[in-house]
Order: structure tokens, then C-alpha cells, then sequence
């Protein structure tokens, strides 16, 4: 019994102490909060917009405060950034005037008392007094994602008088917008040429000026995704498939242009006694065939000058030779339906061509320009029947004197020159 009263006695000791502890405590607390120091200047915070004609954040507008007896110790300025939102610390309490002023903005003026640990919000509606430019609902990216092909946004004036706007970017070949300046509430269409993108993501900015006001600019993003592949097909001598032949040897001169291994491949409808004697070249790029199951997009055949290749043993060809008397030169380009062997190659045995799928290589009386012609729809259809055709057969598109293009080979000597088969596409 007499354990038990000890127990419990010490028990009883225990329960007072922690009602104590709990008691005394807040009196701690209640101190130290007291001990801690209080702020003893306050915060000025805001936005600066127009509703005019619309709401819109005001960007670079300048804001001032200044204590009522105007002590240069106490004023301070700020710009309202790219949201309108405006921030001000370390504000001593006060009573003081407030002035918002923007060159396209009337003047704006008021009073605020700022207290100690406070924070004041001030927000201003500014009259424009001049064009403002907006863009409608705020838009600020245009994402097209991996299929979409074109979008649009809206320029809009939320100011007074005739907006005047231009489009600054950086030129890619991959998208286009279809007007570059104008004047007023415009829509913008921003075009993806998706034959242009390979494999990945691309990214680029529109930025929208007003011309009368550099620094009233919008900013519209623009993100692609493509799953888009490319294919370069440039065979050399060894691997390459190409020939040339005169189709009236009647005419023909002891010149190198008539062998199928020639270095240079000659689109003609005249020779060098100015006898008509068509010319026609051919080419297949065999590694075609092992493009299966896709969808083209675009398909460039790239061809170099080759003029300076085509008399190996004798002088080179003068400009006109080569232009044709700067007449249209314009090369024709058919699919060969039958199959056909390089070194058998003459005017009498030419491989048969179909006129249903055709291309050409546009007038070019420039030695030193690519000539580059847009085969999509014909290689489409030779991959989809890789056993009807056989490559591209070339000849001049008018059948008179004095028209001519020549042409490097996969035979000349500079790789970089060979002819070229590039091809963007998809898998299906």
C-alpha cells in the first residue's frame, strides 16, 4: 500500500507539472512574437491596362511615386512589365502621389497612403490616346502539333486613330504567313510546309510591330512537331545509270557526247553545224527500289552544270552553246516503263516512257544554277509500282533549233556533282 501511495503521489507530481508547462507557454510565445521586429515600410503593387476597346496589359509604362511634400529622398519609379503588373518595395509610410505615364497613353495621377507592413494594391486604367496594337484573346502561340498545316491569329487596334503594323521574323523555309504590313484589324495565316521539315521539332517567333511605335510588340510563337524522313540517293560512277544517246545518228560528229559513260548528260535539239538532231538523256537511281510503304511528300531530281565536262577532248562549249541562245531550254521529264541497260544504250533501243506522270526542269540558261526538277507525284507512283517503272527519261520540251541544257553525270569526276534523287517522306 505504502509503494502505491508513492506512485500515485508521484503521478499527481507529473499531471501539475505538464499543466504548468502548458500555461507558461503561450506566455513565452506571446514574448518572443513581442521581441521580433515589426516592418516599418510597406508595398506598392499593381496593373497597368487599358479597356477601351478591349482589355490589354500595358507593357513599359512608367510609374512614380513621390511623398506629398515631394522629397527628392522619397521617390521612387518603376516600369510595369510584359503582363502590366507593376511591384514597389521598401516604401516608407506615407501619404504620396502616384503618376502612370505611356506615349500612347493620357497622363494618369492619383493619392495612395502606404502603411507600415502593408501592402497597398494600386491598379490603373489607362484612355490610349494613340493606335495600340493587340492581338485578339490574348494569343501568344500558335502550336500545330504533327498534322495541323495552318492557323491564324488577329491583329486588333484597342487604341484610336489607323493602326500601321508590320511582321518582323527571321525567313524559314518551312512556314509562311500570307501579308507581311498592313493597317487596321488584320487576320494573319500562318502557313507549315511540311515537305520542308525533317524528324523533330522546330520553333520560331512572329513578332508584330506597331511602325509607328517600335515598342508596342506582340510576340507569337510558333511549335512544329514532324515524324518526317529524308533520303538522299546520289550514286557514283561505279553504281550509276545513266546514259545519253542522239536519236538521228545520221548526223552524228566523232564527238565524246554519244558515249553512255559519258561525264556529262546532253539535252539538245541542234549540233554544232546547227543540223537538228534531237538529243535525249536517261537515268535511274536503283536504290529507289528499296523505299517501300510511304507517303512522299516531296521529291526534288537535282542536277549540276555540266558543261564545262561535255567536250573532254576538244574546247569547252561557249554560253550559247550551252543556253541555247538564252531560248527555252525547258527539259521534260518522263517515267521509262521497261527496263534498260546502261552500256546498250543508243538512238535506235531506247527505253519506252510513260506521258501520264511527267515533271520538268524549268527554263535555266544559268551555267552555274542547280537544275531542279519536282518528280513527288511520279516517284510516289514508281514506289508504290516498283516493277512498271524504271526511271526518268529526259528530253527538250520544244522540238527546234537552238535549245540545250547540259547536264553532270554520275560519271563526272566530282562526286559533289552527281546527279540527285532527294526524297522527304513518311511511313505509312
Amino acid at each position: 500500500m505504502h509503494h502505491l501511495c508513492l506512485k500515485l503521489n508521484h503521478q499527481i507530481k507529473n499531471v501539475k507539472f505538464y499543466f504548468l508547462l502548458i500555461a507558461i507557454l503561450p506566455i513565452f510565445s506571446c514574448k518572443k512574437r513581442r521581441d521580433e521586429p515589426q516592418p516599418t515600410e510597406g508595398i506598392v503593387k499593381g496593373t497597368v491596362y487599358t479597356n477601351t476597346n478591349g482589355y490589354k496589359e500595358i507593357h513599359g509604362a512608367d510609374i512614380t511615386l513621390e511623398d506629398t511634400t515631394k522629397s527628392l529622398y522619397n521617390k521612387k519609379k518603376h516600369h510595369s512589365l510584359k503582363d502590366g503588373t507593376f511591384w514597389i518595395g521598401d516604401v516608407s509610410p506615407n501619404d504620396y502621389d502616384i503618376t502612370v505615364e505611356h506615349s500612347q497613353y493620357e497622363h494618369y495621377a492619383s493619392k495612395i497612403s502606404v502603411k507600415a507592413g502593408d501592402q497597398t494594391n494600386h491598379s490603373v486604367a489607362l484612355k490610349p490616346i494613340a493606335p495600340i496594337l493587340s492581338l485578339a484573346n490574348g494569343i501568344e502561340n500558335l502550336d500545330f502539333g504533327l498534322t495541323t498545316n495552318s492557323l491564324t491569329f488577329t491583329i486588333e487596334n484597342v487604341g484610336i486613330d489607323t493602326l500601321k503594323w508590320k511582321l518582323v521574323f527571321e525567313e524559314e523555309s518551312w512556314f509562311t504567313v500570307n501579308v507581311l504590313e498592313g493597317t487596321g484589324s488584320v487576320e494573319i495565316i500562318v502557313t507549315i510546309n511540311r515537305e520542308e521539315l525533317l524528324e523533330g521539332t522546330y520553333e520560331s517567333e512572329v513578332i508584330v510591330k506597331n511602325k509607328e511605335f517600335d515598342e508596342d510588340a506582340d510576340t507569337i510563337d510558333i511549335h512544329v512537331a514532324s515524324e518526317n524522313k529524308l533520303i538522299s540517293l546520289k550514286p557514283g560512277a561505279d553504281e550509276g545509270k545513266d546514259a545519253l544517246a542522239i536519236l538521228n545518228s545520221r548526223y552524228y560528229s566523232e564527238i565524246s557526247i554519244n558515249h553512255p559513260h559519258s561525264t556529262a548528260l546532253l539535252l539538245s535539239q541542234w549540233t554544232h553545224s546547227g543540223v537538228l538532231t534531237p538529243t535525249i538523256s536517261i537515268i535511274e537511281f536503283t536504290e529507289l527500289k528499296s523505299l517501300t510503304n510511304v507517303n512522299v511528300l516531296k521529291a526534288e531530281l537535282i542536277f549540276h552544270d555540266g558543261s564545262d565536262l561535255i567536250n573532254d577532248n576538244d574546247t569547252p562549249l561557249t554560253d550559247t552553246e550551252v543556253n541555247g541562245y538564252d531560248n527555252d531550254n525547258t527539259i521534260i521529264i518522263y517515267p521509262i516503263t521497261e527496263e534498260w541497260v546502261e552500256e546498250g544504250i543508243n538512238g535506235s533501243n531506247l527505253p519506252s516512257y510513260s506521258t501520264n506522270f511527267q515533271a520538268k526542269i524549268p527554263r535555266n540558261n544559268d551555267r552555274l544554277a542547280l537544275k531542279i526538277a519536282d518528280v513527288t507525284t511520279m516517284v510516289q507512283e514508281m514506289i508504290d509500282n516498283p516493277d512498271s517503272y524504271h526511271g526518268f527519261y529526259l528530253s527538250c520540251k520544244i522540238q527546234s533549233f537552238y535549245r540545250s541544257m547540259v547536264l553532270a553525270s554520275s560519271d563526272a569526276p566530282n562526286p559533289d556533282e552527281h546527279p540527285e534523287l532527294r526524297i522527304t517522306y513518311l511511313d505509312k
